[in-house]
């Protein structure tokens, strides 16, 4: 949303569709700042006419004869939804991932809103949609709908300067309980199954072994540089971007780095995962993985089983498991991939205690 080069008080907002949605701005007769929808371009709006409604509500306001429905004037909340999406997309937010939640709110959202206000969203509304939709979905899943259905309130709230009420997560709207945080790992039989299927695609298989080495994240893989490995020790300098763009080191190990052939060529502070001096987005290697997991893992799964499904962030859990099946202290493991708690690193205490067990049986086998 930007403010008019011509006139005062009036905003304009571009639209997906190429429309523009014009606001007045003004400070009511309760001395509140207000921001108000007057219609779109398609509709015969323009900024002139915003400008002249402006003139004529500051007017009545001084002459003490002016009062504001906020019910009536209040947009619908598709109308927020799509500002909302074209925000994001104005603030550097990924083009897929948002062209992505835009067909989720069409298919699992707009059918029970089109018609409502920003105001209208009540809780009838909400749980209705949580009813239907734990038929068919996921409770994670159900859970990211209410909390896209609450940012757009809270975005509303924010850029129309309006009292929403927003019951999401209210009493009686609650979310559902989720059972699905990521567990599965890889075996060293799968993780060998996977290198042999990976290595045909050139960017797939180095971010692969890079995370099986490490146990970055994805967006830590694709943010290093020549210069952040010291081929002689072996040692990568990392950033994590989860909490705020941390530095912190770790090692490539032999068993998936052989050499660093993959470095010549490359200039010291050149992305090693780019494409014309460029450094290139997840989404590519992602759907790569996606493809080649599915058909050696996730065969007979549903697609909301994030606690069985092999996804490339298991590769993380892979090398917290391994490591921990190795013996590693557990706090040695949270230092070496930089969980921020002690509470993420716990979840891998069972797999220490069965392999103290698995000592014990192989000290009295005999």
């Amino acid at each position: 949303m930007v403010k008019s080069k011509k006139y005062s008080g009036v905003w304009l907002h571009k639209l997906l569709n190429g429309d523009i949605t014009y606001y007045i701005q003004y400070i009511d007769e309760h001395k509140k700042n207000r921001k108000i929808k007057i219609g779109r371009r398609s509709e015969g709006i323009s900024e002139n006419i915003c400008f002249n409604k402006r003139n004529e509500i500051l007017h009545k306001i001084r002459m003490g004869n002016f009062s504001l429905d906020i019910k009536k004037d209040a947009p619908l909340f598709d109308t927020v939804a799509f500002e909302y999406f074209q925000y994001l997309f104005d603030n550097g937010r990924s083009v897929e991932n948002t062209e992505s939640t835009i067909v989720r709110y069409k298919k699992h959202i707009q059918p029970y809103v089109k018609d409502r206000t920003i105001l209208d969203i009540d809780i009838a509304v909400l749980n209705k949609i949580k009813k239907d939709k734990i038929q068919i979905l996921a409770p994670r899943s159900v859970n990211g709908y209410l909390s896209l259905i609450s940012t757009i309130i809270t975005y509303a709230s924010r850029t129309l300067d309006l009292q929403i009420k927003n019951h999401v997560n209210n009493r009686n709207v609650t979310m559902f309980k989720e059972d699905n945080i990521r567990e599965r790992f890889l075996s060293k039989i799968e993780i060998d199954l996977l290198l042999e299927n990976v290595k045909k695609y050139r960017q797939v298989n180095l971010a692969t072994r890079f995370s099986l080495s490490t146990g970055s994240r994805l967006g830590t893989v694709l943010s290093i540089k020549v210069k952040d490995i010291n081929t002689k020790t072996r040692v990568v300098s990392l950033t994590d971007h989860k909490t705020g763009g941390d530095r912190y080191n770790s090692y490539l190990h032999e068993k998936y780095f052989t050499d660093f052939k993959f470095l010549e060529g490359l200039k010291q502070n050149e992305y090693i995962f780019s494409y014309k001096g460029h450094k290139i987005e997840g989404a590519s290697i992602q759907l790569q993985f996606r493809v080649i997991a599915n058909r050696l893992f996730n065969e007979d799964l549903e697609k909301d089983d994030r606690k069985h499904r092999v996804v490339f962030h298991s590769l993380r859990h892979t090398y917290c498991s391994q490591l921990c099946m190795a013996g590693v202290p557990l706090y040695t493991i949270q230092r070496l991939v930089h969980h921020k708690s002690s509470a993420s690193t716990q979840r891998y205490a069972k797999l220490s205690q069965e392999s103290l067990y698995d000592s014990v049986r192989v000290a009295f086998d005999f």
